[in-house]
């Protein structure tokens, strides 16, 4: 296993954020290579393993917010810096697609360099949600991860705002295409990130926006569904979190997510009415929906 070395290069990281994370490097054999892989720390080294996997654009930092309480109780908090979104360099050789599945083998990778023996929960947010589940459904992590969670996930379907989805998977690859032209495509990344920004997609530079765009290009509708299929039959843990306002994935999605692995109607429980506690939730119950 190569040894982990801090990350010097921490630009965009805040004095707090070093202090509560800790910033490394992991050479992963993945996709065929070995890879560089920065990821984000914390907690005790001996404490349950939770593994974020950030959507796109975005880093290990929008899961920091839950990663304090996860600490404050014991768990290992590890959060992978998937490459061209954050820390974790482009590799060279040009083997890496942006895919979810290849970003899951990168994971993946990361677990076995780390000798991760048991997983408590792999958590995705957005479209890190495609790249957990099919990272779950390996069948060298499927035995060692006891749970997966979903935070207001693409599912098996396009989003009804993508329609037709034929038209906007031809604009999305498009787009990667002439962003990458010398010259020209500097100044089209320029161009489209005020069109990013203005819905909320703002990433760590601008061409992480293009690169997320043309990950849901590479999108695999009917391998998610398998994907989600297998971890049911294997009773893997789940819990599926969504709001009902979500203005990127309608809350159909998710409760169609939630159902295909697994979570009974009696298990759906709906904050509309008020706030709920611990207290709202049944025991033993290893597959539940928060909406």
């Amino acid at each position: 296993m190569a040894k982990s070395q801090s990350h010097d290069t921490s630009s965009g990281i805040t004095q707090t954020e070093k202090a509560f994370f800790e910033i490394k490097t992991e050479k992963v054999a993945a996709l065929g290579e070995e890879l560089d892989l920065v990821y984000a720390e914390a907690g005790p080294h001996d404490g349950g393993v939770v593994i974020g996997v950030h959507g796109a654009p975005a880093t290990h930092k929008m899961f920091k917010k839950m990663a304090e309480p996860l600490v404050e109780k014991g768990y290992r908090v590890i959060l992978p810096n998937l490459p061209g979104m954050g820390w974790t360099p482009m590799p060279e050789s040009g083997c890496y697609d942006h895919s979810p599945k290849h970003k899951a083998d990168i994971i993946r990778g990361l677990i076995e360099a780390l000798e991760i023996e048991e997983i408590q929960m792999i958590c995705g947010h957005s479209m890190g949600v495609h790249i957990v589940v099919h990272l779950a459904a390996l069948p060298s992590v499927i035995n060692r991860c006891k749970s997966v969670c979903f935070l207001s996930g693409p599912g098996v379907t396009p989003h009804k705002r993508v329609s037709p989805w034929s038209l906007y998977k031809y604009i999305c690859y498009c787009l990667f295409w002439l962003c990458n032209i010398p010259l020209f495509g500097a100044g089209l990344v320029y161009a489209t990130s005020f069109l990013f920004d203005a819905v909320g997609l703002r990433g760590k530079t601008k061409m992480s926006q293009v690169y997320s765009v043309y990950e849901v290009a590479l999108f695999n509708w009917e391998e998610f569904a398998q994907d989600l299929a297998l971890l049911r039959d294997h009773g893997m843990g789940a819990l599926v979190v969504h709001g009902d306002n979500d203005w990127f994935i309608q809350l159909e999605i998710a409760e169609d997510n939630a159902t295909r692995i697994g979570v009974q109607p009696e298990n759906f429980v709906w904050y509309k009415d008020g706030v709920k506690d611990v207290a709202d939730f049944k025991d033993d119950v290893m597959q539940r929906a928060m909406l």
